[in-house]
């Protein structure tokens, strides 16, 4: 990061050296492997914004000011103050002042301390600030972090309608005063003052289109990154048992949230009590004029009546459908090579146009309902107006009120109307976005497989293995996929797990890993229960192969520092040595740093692959190490070195590896048979028929 470079990635600007910065004045307790599994993965810009999220992962808060540097005092320390591109951090001089310093260079800046400037400051979130914020709605938690702007949002639409009022009252004394009096000094002075109101009202409005960026913004990265952080951490049951369609579809209408600012949701919310204000306004300037925007929301709540559950209905019904076709679109692109191997392209071609013309279809019924909804709240409007000049024009020819005044409340009228009947177009989102929001907060109250008592933490494990009784069943199948498992595999023992297809051999390494919990009996480590060891220190203790392993958008070193964020360029080119990868990484372009997109993937041998994730097994230095058939996929010079790395850490490291091959088996202290989810044997590769204890 002081270089400007992480995950062999460039990191321009004055962010990364700001973020050390801040660290450093927080008192982190130093942490390479916390540190770099909070920063992006692929990072193509890191700035302010990307600050905040790392440092949020680490568990502090930040908050936004906008101050002078005179107006900053110590309790707000550390903070970043931003100008243009550059970042500096505030910190207090001998002098007394806070001054800007330049994270790079320690120099202190040049600034101007009475102009006002964003001011970001950090701090530690408390302990009882986490319990409270966790017994409450997670989304309107998260909204309250954003209390300040707006309330700085409501000021400025306050300024905005005043400037509305000016130029109403303007235009009133023009028609009432100016005109019958031909006092051309007047006019021209009000025209002035109107000309100073709109380019207030001007300003005021860039001022708060970009706040609500920058809401907008933070609002979708908290959001996103809150939503995939919960996803990761939920039992791997609940996820798995939902199609990839369905869980990507449902992510998708997650994003609807972010309309909340983003769209006009957040303009109609700030607008509403103005245009209560306004109605109470029209009825004490212009009398009757007021019950024209009352009357119309009536009739559009009368509408709304008969056409929003309808539409709410058909909403559903056709994301259902769409879901259904993305389903159906996902599988067929991941399965095209099989589809054309088995010639089904014009059977599977009929199964996804039906499923594309059935969310067409609903899409239309629902498109349909919106237009009429659209029509009838662009109908209300004209003749609101229109019934607003014939009201008016009968209170002027009555002499109850002057043409000035009606003048004056069409501008108003017209200014409240707008809110209204984007409201009304709304009513059907409301809904929807209330479900959403309900959904959001209860997939933020789910358990998550890392919520464990922290009280039993170990940071180191011996490697010892147990399983007492332990039977285990996926959901949704008839019978046990592990039964009644009991034994005992001591400390840098060499276990091979073999049995036939179905027999229970991955599950059974899954169990280790808890990525599933056995529904009786217990898996342990070292004697404490897998449940009760933190995730973090779990996976930390444990390597793994499985049979697939997958390879991410990245580079190799990248790719392979998702086990061992820690590990140097040096560490990283020994252990793919070791495995024999390292000839085939130099041979490449640009070796280490060689991007592994999906183009690239897709010319990738499988012993490449099947190498690769035993070079981020053995990074890990763990003390337990579980292997999912590794070899199934690598040539002899590949295996060979496997299993000469395997040689080399036995008796230092737990090994369990699932094979059929003799020459594997004869390399194991143990041979674990399998045979339908129970252990038939747990002997010796000879067969003395000694069994352990």
């Amino acid at each position: 990061m002081e270089a400007g470079k992480f995950g062999g990635v460039a990191l321009t600007g004055d962010a990364p050296s700001a973020m050390l910065a801040i660290l450093e004045e927080l008192n982190w307790p130093y942490s390479i492997d916390r540190f770099a599994r909070c920063m992006p993965h692929f990072p193509v810009q890191f700035e302010l914004i990307e600050i905040r999220g790392c440092l949020a992962q680490l568990g502090f808060v930040s908050q936004t000011r906008l101050l002078s540097l005179d107006e900053v005092s110590v309790q707000i320390l550390p903070a970043l103050v931003q100008v243009g591109e550059s970042l500096s951090v505030l910190r207090l001089a001998s002098t007394g002042l806070i001054v800007a310093i330049d994270p790079k260079t320690g120099a202190e800046r040049a600034f101007k301390r009475n102009s006002r400037c964003q001011i970001v400051s950090f701090s530690a979130q408390a302990v009882d600030d986490k319990v409270s914020a966790s017994r409450q709605p997670w989304l309107a938690t998260t909204l309250r972090r954003f209390t300040p702007e707006i309330l700085v949002l409501l000021g400025l639409t306050a300024v905005i309608n005043t400037m509305v009022l000016i130029v109403s009252y303007s235009v009133m004394s023009i028609y009432d005063k100016v005109i019958p009096a031909a006092a051309y000094d007047t006019l021209a002075a009000i025209m002035f003052g109107v000309a100073l109101a709109s380019g207030f009202e001007l300003s005021f409005r860039m001022l708060k289109a970009r706040l609500i960026g920058r809401v907008t913004g933070r609002l979708e990265y908290l959001l996103s990154t809150a939503i995939f952080s919960k996803l990761i951490s939920l039992p791997i049951q609940m996820i798995t048992n939902t199609p990839v369609g369905d869980q990507i579809g449902r992510l998708r209408q997650f994003e609807t949230v972010r309309d909340l600012f983003a769209g006009p949701f957040v303009a109609v919310g700030l607008e509403v009590p103005f245009v209560i204000l306004f109605t109470i306004g029209l009825f004490i300037i212009a009398g009757p004029l007021g019950f024209v925007p009352l009357v119309l929301m009536i009739c559009y709540g009368i509408v709304g009546a008969f056409l929003v559950g309808p539409l709410r209905r058909q909403n559903q019904i056709a994301a259902q459908k769409r879901r259904a076709h993305y389903q159906t679109a996902l599988e067929t692109v991941s399965n095209l090579r099989l589809i054309r191997s088995l010639g089904c392209e014009e059977s599977w071609l009929k199964q996804l146009s039906a499923k594309a013309a059935e969310s067409a279809k609903a899409k239309r019924r629902a498109g349909m309902t919106q237009r009429l909804l659209t029509t009838l709240s662009g109908a209300g409007v004209p003749v609101a107006g229109t019934a607003t000049v014939v009201i008016g024009a009968y209170e002027v020819m009555a002499a109850e009120m002057t043409v000035g005044m009606l003048i004056g409340a069409m501008i108003i009228i017209w200014r409240v109307l707008a809110p209204i009947q984007q409201l009304f177009l709304m009513l059907s989102r409301y809904a929807e976005m209330a479900q959403m929001m309900a959904q959001i907060d209860g997939m933020m109250r789910l358990p998550s497989s890392t919520q464990v008592d922290k009280g039993l933490v170990k940071r180191s494990f011996s490697g010892q293995i147990s399983f007492d009784r332990a039977s285990f069943r996926y959901q949704g199948a008839p019978q046990g996929t592990l039964q009644g498992l009991s034994f005992t595999i001591r400390p840098g023992m060499f276990v091979a797990v073999k049995g036939h297809s179905g027999s229970g051999k991955s599950s059974l390494l899954r169990l280790i890993l808890d990525l599933y919990q056995p529904q009786v009996g217990s898996v342990q480590i070292d004697g404490v229960n897998v449940r009760q060891i933190p995730s973090e220190n779990l996976r930390a203790a444990i390597g793994y192969v499985p049979q697939n392993p997958m390879i991410f958008h990245g580079t190799i070193a990248q790719n392979l520092r998702l086990s061992a964020p820690a590990a140097s360029d040096d560490k990283l080119r020994c252990i793919c040595g070791e495995v024999g990868l390292l000839p085939a990484i130099d041979s490449l372009p640009r070796g280490m740093d060689t991007l592994l997109d999906h183009a690239r993937q897709e010319t990738l041998p499988g012993g490449f692959r099947q190498a690769l994730a035993i070079a981020q097994a053995l990074l890990r230095e763990s003390s337990i190490l579980l292997l999912d058939e590794p070899t199934k996929t690598l040539d002899y010079d590949l295996e060979d070195a496997l299993l000469a790395c395997l040689q080399r850490r036995r008796g230092t490291t737990t090994i369990v590896m699932v094979s059929h091959r003799p020459s594997h088996i004869r390399l194991a202290d143990r041979v674990l048979c399998l045979d339908r989810g129970q252990v038939t044997s747990f002997d010796p590769p000879t067969g003395t028929g000694q069994v352990a204890a």
